[in-house]
């Protein structure tokens, strides 16, 4: 399909640059570009590249006039097309969006935080892939939430979206998008705190309990501490570090602890420096290929001194 003929029916202008051959179109903080022979696409926000998107072909030059496959065409512009094949007939749907922006919190006591997005325009117009949510943190743990049906205030059906993030102890830099498609509907950046002090002992092993403490955070002096606590059964556990630019690096293999009588003692080895660690709990399974295991939770161990 001809590019220039959506582009102008959809408000977009563009942009040519001679050197590189690259076409920008923009319908102003929202642009993309692309480039004659490429499959690569980059999309932009406020002027920013912000992701690459593969085209399922290249743009094509046919007689002095750019064409792009109609697949590419409605990820771009983020509109909802449907085609009849029997009126040979296409049907686009395609909205401007007035968006409210309610903030994050600057401070955050656990080691995560939901974000939330209702868009008025229902859910059924939407495919649940085309509207979404996206979340990362800098940029080392990220979340998508495409859109789901739910109920508004007013009893009116609205597509809803939430995206669990995970924060780092200390200062965060959350980013937020609002897609269409890849079209980016509204996209920011919030700054966000976390003491990890709220952070909840929550693990799926019956009956357990540690004595030292009902938080899921703790400060240790020592970098061989040893943990007791409660428990219906024996469990195993390993130990991953938070490292700058990568999260959490494992540095150790699951670990047998005995609940003997109800009761454990569990011996930890925090052998890779100062910073924070965190607990990984596992209940242990049969599996056809051997012993498995099963997550049931975490709690994290800010080590102060080596």
């Amino acid at each position: 399909m001809k590019l220039e003929f959506f582009a102008d029916k959809l408000g977009f202008a563009i942009s040519r640059d001679a050197d590189s051959k690259s076409i920008l179109l923009s319908d102003g903080l929202y642009a993309f570009s692309i480039q004659p022979g490429s499959k690569q696409a980059i999309t932009n926000w406020g002027g920013q590249a912000l992701h690459s998107y593969e085209l399922v072909f290249p743009p094509r030059i046919i007689n002095g006039e750019l064409y792009m496959y109609s697949i590419d065409l409605e990820r771009l512009f983020g509109y909802v097309g449907t085609w009849d094949q029997n009126a040979r007939n296409l049907s686009i749907h395609y909205m401007s969006f007035d968006v409210e922006d309610y903030g994050l919190p600057v401070q955050e006591g656990s080691d995560k935080l939901t974000v939330r997005a209702v868009s008025e325009v229902p859910w059924d117009y939407w495919s649940s892939s085309s509207l979404a949510l996206k979340q990362d943190n800098d940029p080392i743990f990220g979340n998508f939430g495409p859109a789901m049906q739910k109920t508004g205030e007013k009893g009116e059906s609205v597509s809803w979206m939430e995206a669990p993030i995970q924060l780092h102890l200390g200062a965060n830099g959350i980013s937020s998008e609002l897609e269409q498609g890849e079209r980016i509907l509204y996209a920011t950046t919030s700054p966000v705190h976390t003491s990890y002090t709220s952070v909840l002992l929550t693990v799926g092993i019956p009956g357990f309990q540690l004595d030292q403490t009902d938080s899921g955070y703790i400060k240790a002096d020592a970098s061989n501490p040893t943990f007791t606590g409660k428990a219906e059964s024996s469990f195993a556990f390993s130990i991953r570090k938070f490292e700058e630019g990568h999260g959490f690096v494992s540095i150790s293999s699951q670990e047998q602890v005995e609940a003997a009588g109800g009761t454990f003692r569990m011996p930890i080895s925090l052998n890779k420096g100062n910073g924070l660690y965190q607990i990984q709990l596992y209940t242990r399974v049969a599996t056809t290929r051997g012993p498995g295991y099963i997550s049931e939770g975490y709690f994290y161990v800010m080590l102060l001194q080596p």
